[in-house]
């Protein structure tokens, strides 16, 4: 299909489900919620638009969670499932919102000229990661506190540092990153510690660490293969 659906799976790989059947649009970047009821993600219309939606796990109930011809993507949860902190155009360039579960208000979190993508909510500490190129041509990590207040600057690297996602203890995150070699890096929460996570050869994208564990999860390619795959890597590398 030319549309993307969603699917789930258990951390082995095995029970693969399809949760999504909408041949009119196009869903992407799942979310589930901290107590595993459940996953909110980006439905993209056919008119180009796209909100942030909720479903159960087993992909019923879907309701849209916010609405307009704005261009809404990437749903991260707040610790205690109330809200959902999300990127959208909204109000003219890519900011951070957050958008209330039981009633839909919205409260915008970042307003600057720069284009602010990615953010990843850490269910421990309740600080946003994110990336922005607020200081420059190349983005940056950041991370702020949950109302958008104490931005701080994680990363400094002339070619760019993105898609960050915490750790479960909110002490370390991971990050694609081009730096010796284009791939994802691990690193403490103050910026220190930029270690290699897998081999660039793979072609690593969207690091996801797991909620438990020392589990990173992320798309790439196996060498030769034309076709992009999930993988399963430990934090060290192994």
């Amino acid at each position: 299909a030319d549309h993307a659906e969603l699917y789930r799976m258990l951390p082995d790989g095995s029970q693969q489900t399809r949760l999504t059947f909408t041949p009119d649009a196009i869903e992407n970047t799942p979310a589930g919620s901290p107590d595993s009821r459940w996953i909110a993600y980006a439905r993209m219309e056919p008119d180009g638009s796209s909100h942030i939606w909720l479903t159960d796990r087993d992909g019923h109930n879907a309701r849209p969670l916010t609405s307009g011809t704005a261009f809404d993507w990437r749903p991260t949860w707040s610790p205690d499932g109330s809200t959902v902190a999300f990127v959208s155009n909204r109000d003219g360039n890519w900011d951070i919102y957050t958008v209330r579960i039981d009633d839909g208000l919205l409260t915008r979190l970042t307003d600057d000229p720069a284009a602010d993508l990615y953010p990843d909510r850490s269910w421990a500490t309740n600080r946003i990661a994110f990336q922005s190129n607020r200081v420059g041509p190349n983005v940056e990590i950041f991370t702020m506190a949950p109302d958008g207040s104490d931005i701080q600057r994680l990363t400094t690297n002339p070619n760019g540092d993105a898609q960050p996602s915490w750790s479960p203890n909110g002490d370390r995150m991971v990050f694609h990153g081009t730096r010796q070699e284009q791939t994802l890096y691990t690193m403490y929460a103050d910026g220190t510690g930029i270690t290699p996570l897998v081999p660039q050869a793979l072609r690593p994208s969207a690091p996801a660490w797991a909620p438990a564990g020392e589990t990173i999860l992320f798309t790439g390619y196996r060498p030769g293969s034309g076709h992009s795959e999930i993988f399963r890597v430990q934090s060290d590398g192994s």
